[in-house]
């Protein structure tokens, strides 16, 4: 036991020193170790349930990265290393202006990922835990930041590109794939079945605090959100995501990301959910038709009985 936490104690440090060098953009080498590096700290601190005292003394650093580094995909890494320290109680204060600038800089940015995340992550799902802890337990004001934000727009269309769907351009009636028509597999890479419903959970608070103005999204039958969450609940992508759902990591990467083990249950109740907030409130009645035209337009009531 003392020889496994001297080995634990000198990899730990080799880590940190690799953490800490300094990062030219044109050091591709130097960029893909420190990716690496984050990940392979992640995965140390899940193992031991805890945070060495010298992983700790580097937080400031590992902020740093996640706010300063010129390569997006140290954002993405560093935001599963601060996941882990804060769940373990480990003190990580990052401003909340600066925060979401930083996360909207990379869901922009669409970085190709040198270094695959670990339990089959997708890279952005460290991104969207952090801002569903930062709109839960932060200040009212950070959720009305964000949901004035361009931030907010930007998540959805970056989950309908995870989808294959076209965020870009007006998503027009009948481009998503009909009832017996196979869609494209899901990418994975980006967001995993975990990371999609972290995703579900942080519009469904959106939701709850801005009703009326995700209303209005959701009445657009052209909007990205109706055909995104169309696509949710179609055949094709629950047969996609229960074949994914076969990875022994998925169980873990749910876990480690807070997402339940009954993935597939949990993406359909959250759709559910969103759809039902029209109902639930005093909605006058022209958007509320526009709201129904939409959710006949994109075969809700099909893939709800189906």
């Amino acid at each position: 036991e003392i020889t496994s936490q001297l080995l634990v104690e000198e990899a730990l440090d080799s880590l940190l020193q690799l953490l800490c060098c300094k990062l030219a953009v044109e050091d591709v080498i130097l960029s893909v170790t420190q990716e690496l590096t984050l990940y392979l700290l992640t995965v140390l601190v899940i193992q031991l349930d805890q945070v060495p005292e010298s992983l700790e003394q580097k937080i400031e650093i590992i902020t740093s990265i996640f706010l300063q580094s010129p390569a997006p995909t140290h954002t993405c890494a560093a935001a599963f290393l601060i996941i882990q320290l804060c769940s373990r109680g480990s003190p990580v204060e990052i401003q909340g202006e600066d925060f979401l600038q930083s996360v909207h800089s990379v869901l922009l940015s669409s970085p190709q990922t040198s270094v695959s995340p670990p339990m089959d992550l997708g890279k952005f799902d460290g991104l969207f835990t952090l801002l569903l802890q930062y709109v839960n337990e932060g200040e009212p004001s950070m959720l009305r930041d964000f949901t004035d934000s361009e931030l907010w727009n930007t998540a959805w269309r970056c989950l309908a590109q995870v989808l294959h769907l076209s965020p870009d351009r007006p998503i027009m009636e009948g481009e998503t794939p009909r009832p017996g028509q196979p869609s494209p597999v899901p990418d994975w890479t980006t967001l995993s079945p975990s990371g999609i419903v972290t995703f579900l959970g942080l519009a469904t608070v959106v939701f709850s605090a801005a009703p009326h103005q995700s209303l209005q999204l959701l009445a657009s039958p052209h909007s990205v959100i109706p055909a995104t969450l169309g696509q949710l609940l179609s055949e094709s992508f629950l047969k996609h995501l229960d074949h994914r759902l076969e990875l022994p990591a998925l169980g873990l990467a749910a876990r480690c990301c807070g997402a339940g083990v009954e993935v597939t249950q949990d993406v359909v109740l959250r759709v559910c959910q969103l759809l039902c907030f029209p109902f639930a409130m005093d909605v006058e009645e022209p958007m509320f038709s526009e709201i129904l035209r939409t959710l006949l337009g994109r075969e809700f009531v099909h893939h709800l009985v189906q």
